[in-house]
């Protein structure tokens, strides 16, 4: 045998020497990352997952939270509009019912009454009660309420939004603010001489404004 053969041999018995040990590190450091990052992996997916989930959770929370929420603000909203509005067709039909001239005019009476902070429900109470709501009147008065009437004495207005005005800004000067405030009140100076018979004239204004409520 040659020393080139020999050397050949001798060769490929040290790489198989240590071929086998080589080759198992090799594919052991391999695996090793492998499986790092391989958990590695599954850490973050989970993380993920976690945060998600708890992103989901939160915007079913609030969301759960503004329909609960929500409905009860706009419902209160809505009774308290839907209150409001109903104000002028509540008096319209009050009149409508006794077939007063006045009944076109119950969106005008309402936002006088507001101008002048009085209840809107008294105007139109008054005039019924003065009046059977403008249906028995002075002629060409257009005085609904008997203001200023006293025996031949006739005040007359050149209106009917002329004597809303003028009779709600009587009211709030002349009474409100001077602490005539109910019908029974009201009647002391309105209408003294119904006290005398027991104060229909209350009991009767009374039983309107409740009729509007």
């Amino acid at each position: 045998m040659t020393f080139p053969l020999r050397k050949t041999l001798y060769l490929n018995k040290a790489m198989k020497s240590f071929g086998l040990p080589i080759f198992w590190c090799f594919t052991t450091t391999i695996t090793i990352f492998a499986c790092f990052f391989c958990y590695w992996n599954l850490s973050l997916g989970k993380n993920n997952a976690l945060a998600l989930q708890s992103s989901s959770n939160l915007l079913v929370d609030s969301t759960v939270n503004l329909v609960e929420n929500l409905p009860q603000k706009l419902g209160k909203l809505s009774q308290e509009i839907t209150a409001q509005d109903a104000r002028p067709a509540i008096v319209e039909q009050f009149l409508k019912k006794r077939n007063s001239p006045l009944a076109p005019y119950a969106n005008y009476m309402v936002k006088v009454a507001d101008q002048y902070q009085i209840d809107f429900r008294l105007l139109a109470a008054i005039a019924v009660k003065e009046s059977g709501g403008g249906k028995a009147i002075p002629k060409d008065s257009y005085n609904a309420w008997g203001w200023g009437i006293y025996g031949d004495q006739v005040l007359g207005f050149n209106t009917w939004q002329d004597g809303i005005k003028k009779v709600a800004e009587g009211l709030k000067n002349e009474y409100i603010d001077k602490g005539y405030r109910t019908p029974q009140e009201l009647m002391q100076k309105y209408v003294p001489a119904s006290l005398e018979k027991g104060g229909p004239w209350a009991q009767d204004v009374q039983e309107y404004l409740r009729e509007m409520e």
